[in-house]
């Protein structure tokens, strides 16, 4: 992988010739006629799995189903809600991709800022429209139940039974017995994180409720992240911009407040990014190298106190490596060894140093939790290899559909469109990375949560392909995910609380 350099960065679309207007308009009619045939099956509530005793197809997996909403949310509501939770974004699109294009950095700041807006009211809209009255006080109930979300209710009995936060990480697989719910077979940070809300602010709904809308905000600013990303991976702002507001407009992330999930992908970004930064820094010094390498290791150790789930990007940051390895000869091999090294160092001196003053054994933890995860999905009869097929459906949701169909176009259209032998390889790596979760069945079922974290990968290809459409398409496509976003949240119920 080269250093990005403003040749590389500023490329993006093909020439305008008579053959790609063509062929650009096929692909806008495929996505808008999907849109509308997806946004009848999904308000119809239509079954396409042919078993109405799971009550599959469109919401989900055969092994874990959403299910159809029986009442309706106020329609009016809703969609003013909604199209107030587009303005911001609106705003950005006409920013980025006028007739002049962006002015400088000051433009591209103020366009990812109103994506980031955007993303944050598109959770709030849905709360208020889908799920509550008209306000957002279901968000604390949410963080407050012992079914939906078990982190905070454990925090809290931690707290008042005097247990320290050292005693807790240094004995943590002993007290995974004690702990309930989904909290029985996590690592310490999804409790930490309710924890430090609570010393600070006390056990109330409040607390909860406030808890909750941080999470909001933390997986909107996932906007800016994947724009980040995309930057790092050397493409251009209107690429990223195009990646940006595709995150903001997946059903994944909007319709799973308040959880955990939502943020993950703010990890994968981070994780990602700086690995592919300390892959194409230049110099003959390995000193940033070093630096890129070993803030990924960091993070990855960070982030795997809150899920396993990011070991599965082993395979996309070994797929940037051959890359810089092949496409960069002795250099990109060079930098490639020099950033490993230095994230395995990063990583071990991290679980070592928080071993040394909180008594956290990370191995431990693994084997414990790998064991109940695998009592849990015998108990739940979720037998691979049935789950993959229904695992890649259920994220063609979390995506909003279009983004599955938006990446396939970009892959199979032609290596003259892919502009570079690097950005081929990245864009597939990043859709075999995906469809290796599936394979392997690592993270099975509830995959419109579960999977949330990859979808800034997925977001790559999706800009790629954006960004070789004109401003018009462009438009249509967003409005079309816009239209399915909104039918999602009105006919399919995410998160239920006990009665």
């Amino acid at each position: 992988m080269k250093s990005p350099g403003p040749k590389d960065r500023g490329a993006g679309a093909d020439r305008p010739t008579r053959a790609t207007q063509r062929a650009r308009a096929w692909r806008l009619i495929v996505l808008v006629g999907a849109a509308l045939l997806l946004r009848f099956l999904v308000a119809n509530h239509v079954d396409l799995a042919g078993d109405p005793g799971f009550r599959t197809g469109l919401n989900g997996s055969r092994f874990w189903y959403w299910p159809w909403r029986q009442n309706l949310p106020k329609m009016g509501r809703l969609l003013g809600l909604m199209l107030a939770a587009l303005t911001p974004l609106a705003a950005a699109g006409l920013l980025m991709w006028r007739r002049a294009g962006p002015k400088g950095r000051i433009h591209r700041a103020t366009a990812v800022g109103l994506i980031v807006i955007g993303s944050f009211a598109m959770q709030m809209a849905a709360m208020a429209g889908g799920d509550g009255d008209g306000s957002i006080g279901r968000v604390g109930q949410i963080v407050h139940s012992q079914a939906a979300s078990s982190y905070f209710n454990d925090a809290a009995t931690q707290i008042q039974t005097g247990v320290t936060t050292r005693n807790f990480l240094g004995h943590y697989p002993q007290w995974m017995d004690s702990l309930t719910g989904h909290n029985r077979n996590k690592p310490p940070g999804p409790t930490l994180y309710y924890r430090a809300w609570i010393s600070m602010f006390g056990d109330s709904s409040a607390t909860a409720q406030w808890a909750g809308i941080t999470l909001a905000a933390l997986a909107a600013l996932t906007a800016a992240a994947t724009y980040g990303l995309v930057l790092s991976l050397g493409y251009d702002a209107q690429t990223a911009v195009a990646a940006a507001m595709f995150w903001a407009l997946c059903p994944g992330p909007v319709v799973m407040l308040p959880e955990l999930d939502q943020v993950y992908g703010l990890f994968t970004c981070a994780i990602v990014g700086t690995w592919a930064m300390g892959l194409g820094s230049g110099g003959s010094s390995p000193a940033r190298a070093v630096a890129w390498g070993a803030a990924a290791g960091i993070l990855m150790a960070m982030g795997l106190l809150m899920t396993y789930a990011f070991l599965v990007l082993a395979f996309i940051l070994m797929a940037l490596a051959i890359a810089a390895a092949i496409f960069d000869d002795g250099p990109g091999r060079r930098r490639a060894m020099c950033v490993t090294a230095a994230a395995v160092g990063a990583f071990v001196a991290f679980y070592a140093v928080l071993w040394l003053i909180s008594g956290f054994d990370p191995i431990a933890t693994f084997t414990k939790i790998r064991s109940v995860q695998s009592g849990n999905l015998a108990a739940l009869q979720r037998v691979w290899p049935n789950t993959i097929g229904w695992d890649l459906l259920d994220f063609t949701l979390c995506s909003g559909w279009l983004g599955c169909l938006l990446a396939g176009m970009f892959l199979i259209g032609g290596r003259s469109r892919w502009r570079s032998k690097t950005t081929g390889w990245i864009a597939a790596a990043m859709v075999v990375q995906i469809l290796l979760i599936g394979i392997t069945g690592v993270l099975q079922s509830e995959v419109t949560r579960l999977w949330i974290f990859v979808l800034p990968l997925l977001a790559v290809p999706v800009g790629l392909e954006l960004r070789q459409w004109d401003r018009s398409a462009r438009l249509a496509a967003f409005i079309c995910m816009w239209i399915l976003l909104t039918t999602v949240v009105a006919n399919i119920q995410f998160i239920v609380l006990p009665p």
